[in-house]
Formats: structure tokens, sequence, C-alpha cells
């Protein structure tokens, strides 16, 4: 990215892109193999979180679950790369037992300030 000149406007120098939020459930040890996923088409903003299924027992041994540890994936997607990403982690989620979850995308509507999207995008002045 270009650096800005002092009064020039963010938005001249850099081109800003709609983001997306997409969110992942999968079984715990399988998040990283959904944000390798994701990385390959160049974004680097992931985080991955310890979760918990809410099921009861009753449930669970109705759909043969083993537990209810998941991993819980944040990924900043970009409005370009969206189709692309939902339809690779379609296909990854689809792929047996061992890799069944569930994945949507949430728009931000607004972002405040340059800093809070340099983070979310991960780009560099």
């Amino acid at each position: 990215m270009a650096k800005t000149k002092k009064n020039e406007a963010y938005d001249k120098s850099h081109k800003i892109m709609k983001l997306h939020l997409v969110m992942t459930i999968v079984d715990r040890g399988v998040g990283w193999s959904v944000v390798y996923l994701i990385q390959k088409y160049g974004i680097p903003s992931h985080f991955i979180q310890r979760g918990e299924g809410t099921a009861t027992k009753d449930v669970m041994d109705l759909l043969a679950l083993k537990d209810s540890d998941r991993d819980v994936i944040y990924s900043m997607v970009p409005d370009n790369k969206l189709d692309d990403v939902m339809k690779d982690l379609d296909g990854f989620l689809s792929q047996g037992k061992r890799r069944a979850g569930i994945s949507f995308a949430i728009p931000f509507e607004s972002i405040a300030g340059r800093t809070a999207y340099h983070f979310m995008t991960l780009t560099v002045e």
C-alpha cells in the first residue's frame, strides 16, 4: 500500500474493500485446517476461539456426536473474495463427519477509523 501524504484522504491512496466476518464452527482440532484453507486467498486476519456446544446428551446420542468441543473461527474476508471462500468452505465442510460444521458471513456495515480497518485487514501503510 502507498504511504499517505499528510492531508490526503485515506481512500484516495488505498483501496477500501467492504468486509465480511466469516464465522465457521467445526469440531475441536479442525480450526487450523479452516484457517489454512482461507489463507490461500491472501486473507491474513483470523481468530480461533474454543467453543462448546449446548446440545443435551439425548440430542448428542441421537446425532451420534461424541463430544461438544468446537473451534470457532472468525475471518475478515473482503467482498471480492467472499464467494470463492464460501464455496471452498462448503466443499471442505461436506467431506465427511470429521469435517462437519457450519459457516456463515455477516457484512460489516461500517468500521470507525483507519486504525480499526488496518487491524481488521492487517494492511500496512
